[in-house]
C-alpha cells in the first residue's frame, strides 16, 4: 500500500477494527518511509454471477434481463408478470441458500392501498415493536407471488439501538418469517433508516435550538 504522502511502499499496521457493521475492516496505517498515517478499508471483493450463454460467451446475471427473456417465452401462455416475478424470486432465494450468493435486482409489481396491505402492515408493526417499542416502520409495500409474499419495508432504528443493523435485520425477517399466517408464506425485505433526532446537539445550528 503506497503511501499518500511520499508514495512509499511499504507500512506498518498501527490498529485494526471492523467496520461497516462488519462489511470491513478498518486499519491504520504508518508510512515506514516519512511516518506519515493514514486509513485504508479492506472489503470482500465482488464475485457477480456469470452466465455462460449456448455460443460460449458470457455476461453479468441480470434480473431485469431475466424478466424480459421469461416474459417473451411466455407471451401466449395464462402467465402473469407477478408470477414471473414470483419464479425470479425462488431463484434468487435458492442461490442465496445453497450458494451464499445474492442476486437481488427488484423489478416487482407492488401492491399498496388495499386492505390486504393494510391488515399485513398491522401485524409487521407489532412485531417490530415486539423486539423494541422505540422501533417503527414506514414506507410499506406488498408483492404477492404464487408461492410467497414478500413485504418491503423500512424500520426506524434510534440512537445507540443495542442491536446491530445485521442482527436487528435478521431478527425481523426470522419473526415474519415464521408468522402464523395460515397458507401465506412471507418474506421481509428490510432497509434499515437511523434516527438521529434523539442525539444531543443534532439539530443545533450556530449554537441554536
Amino acid at each position: 500500500m503506497r503511501c499518500p504522502s511520499c508514495g512509499y511502499g511499504e507500512s506498518k499496521v498501527v490498529d485494526s477494527r471492523p467496520a461497516d457493521d462488519g462489511a470491513s475492516i478498518r486499519r491504520r496505517r504508518e508510512c515506514l518511509e516519512c511516518g506519515n498515517r493514514f486509513t485504508t478499508y479492506e472489503r470482500l471483493g465482488d464475485n457477480p454471477l456469470v452466465i455462460i450463454k449456448s455460443d460460449n460467451s458470457s455476461e453479468a446475471f441480470s434480473r431485469d434481463k431475466l424478466f424480459r427473456g421469461i416474459l417473451i417465452a411466455c407471451a401466449k401462455r395464462p402467465i402473469t408478470p407477478e408470477q414471473i416475478s414470483d419464479i425470479i424470486d425462488n431463484i434468487e432465494r435458492d442461490f442465496q441458500e445453497n450458494d451464499h450468493i445474492s442476486l437481488i435486482i427488484h423489478y416487482d409489481p407492488i401492491l399498496t392501498g388495499d386492505d390486504a396491505v393494510g391488515t399485513a402492515r398491522e401485524w409487521v408493526k407489532e412485531l417490530v415493536r415486539s423486539i423494541s417499542p422505540e422501533l417503527s416502520i414506514h414506507d410499506f409495500r406488498m408483492v404477492q407471488g404464487p408461492s410467497h409474499t414478500n413485504l418491503i419495508f423500512d424500520t426506524v432504528v434510534p440512537h445507540n439501538f443495542p442491536l446491530s443493523d445485521a442482527a436487528l435485520r435478521k431478527r425481523i425477517q426470522s419473526l415474519v418469517e415464521t408468522h402464523d399466517a395460515g397458507e401465506t408464506k412471507y418474506y421481509a425485505v428490510v432497509t434499515i433508516d437511523h434516527s438521529y433526532a434523539a442525539i444531543p446537539g443534532a439539530c443545533k445550528t450556530d449554537g441554536k435550538e
